[in-house]
């Protein structure tokens, strides 16, 4: 079944929402499942599009780096999960999720292969 919750970012108010879900995409991850929910890849900010939305005049939308984002579940249960990892929790009814951006940054290291 959807799940029921409510979601604020930014001073942006949404209730009684009724779908699959909410992503929240960094820079790095908006080209992937955040674009595919509809979402534009952009540079800087946290980005925030939805899944299967009930109400599809919500639109994805892109936040300031420093906001916090918080989704309550009205109707559970939900899961929270991070792409590429197989870890999850399950949020009940009322239960909220707190989401802004690290103060720890990350390093990436790229390799390029070099064919003999």
């Amino acid at each position: 079944y959807a799940v029921r919750f409510s979601l604020s970012a930014n001073g942006k108010e949404f209730d009684n929402l009724v779908g699959d879900g909410v992503i929240v995409a960094t820079p790095f991850g908006s080209t992937g499942y955040y674009k595919s929910t509809g979402g534009r890849p952009f540079n800087k900010g946290i980005g925030i599009s939805f899944n299967n939305l009930h109400n599809r005049k919500i639109k994805s939308f892109v936040v300031s780096g420093d906001s916090t984002i918080e989704a309550k579940v009205d109707r559970g249960p939900a899961l929270v999960l991070a792409d590429n990892d197989e870890r999850f929790f399950e949020l009940e009814d009322n239960e909220v999720s707190s989401i802004r951006e690290s103060k720890s940054r990350a390093s990436f290291i790229y390799v390029r292969r070099v064919r003999n």
